[in-house]
């Protein structure tokens, strides 16, 4: 079965992905999604990496629970999952750990947003001129900067939950 569905919020998509009862996630690219049908219940989380490769990899071998499994991959985040039946998903021992890398994740997409929004005023400072493509672009990097900001609170929300979780 295949859902197309648009997330906003990373935690309302956990939430939606564990309500898919007697469906597991095969694929997705963030958009699609493509499911099998199973007799089992899972959990789903998302985590966070900087598009490296080996940072990747060693979050795989961080792993100590074995009943955790990596389902796939976007460009900064990896989906996870495990059984229902066999208890909660913590992909890091340590919650704080998870925080600490989406804090991370949220410093990066503020300063992009930022960015965007410096770009923006320095086309709309330009297009006073009486360029008309300058103003367009102004509106273009300012839509940007909006989007950068929403998804930077979207990943605060996400981080502050697990800010306070330390290691048993």
């Amino acid at each position: 079965m295949k859902k197309t569905k648009i997330f906003f919020d990373l935690k309302n998509e956990e939430i939606w992905l564990n309500q898919q009862r007697g469906w597991k996630l095969v694929h997705t690219n963030g958009l699609r999604y493509t499911f099998e049908e199973s007799s089992s219940e899972y959990r789903y989380e998302y985590i966070y990496f900087s598009k490296s490769k080996k940072e990747l990899n060693d979050i795989k071998n961080q792993i100590i629970d074995p009943e955790i499994e990596y389902v796939c991959h976007s460009s900064t985040w990896a989906l996870f999952r495990k059984d229902a039946s066999k208890g909660d998903i913590n992909v890091f021992a340590d919650g704080h750990e998870k925080y600490k890398i989406l804090m991370n994740k949220y410093r990066t997409t503020m300063l992009l947003g930022a960015c965007y929004m410096c770009l923006g005023s320095s086309q709309l400072a330009i297009s006073a001129t009486g360029n008309r493509l300058f103003g367009i672009s102004s509106v273009l990097f300012y839509f940007a900067s909006v989007i950068f900001f929403l998804q930077a609170s979207s990943v605060k929300k996400y981080a502050i939950l697990y800010k306070d979780i330390k290691r048993d």
